[in-house]
């Protein structure tokens, strides 16, 4: 029974956060990219630090990441106060996303150097 409680969460854990990329890859899809942004920046802190167009040339039309319909999570892991997805599509390199658990935050992952101190794995 223990066994089946902790697969439940194992499967379960990161579901919350790989519901929220998935409903910003159907936002990109669809060409609303000033929902997009939303999952990207909340604030005006948000919004200096990473501008509208710093965020189209990285997810726009023109960002050669693929065609945001065929993204898919490929992996998920827990890492500290969030999720590291990594995403995988037709013509799009693999990608890696970062979503806060509190927030729900969308943005990229800290440095593959730092995530041993962030995460455990």
């Amino acid at each position: 029974m223990a066994a089946a409680g902790l697969a439940l969460f194992w499967v379960l854990h990161n579901r919350r956060e790989e519901e929220r990329a998935t409903r910003f890859f159907a936002l990109l899809a669809a060409r609303d990219y000033s929902a997009a942004y939303g999952f990207w920046a909340r604030t005006e802190a948000d919004r200096r630090a990473y501008p509208m167009q710093a965020f189209l040339d990285d997810w726009g039309p023109a960002s050669g990441r693929g065609d945001p319909a065929t993204f898919r999570i490929a992996k998920s892991r827990s890492c500290g106060s969030g999720a590291i997805l990594t995403i995988r599509s037709t013509g799009l390199r693999e990608e890696k996303l970062w979503v806060d658990r509190g927030s729900l935050l969308i943005g990229f992952p800290p440095p593959e150097d730092m995530l041993p101190r962030i995460c455990r794995f």
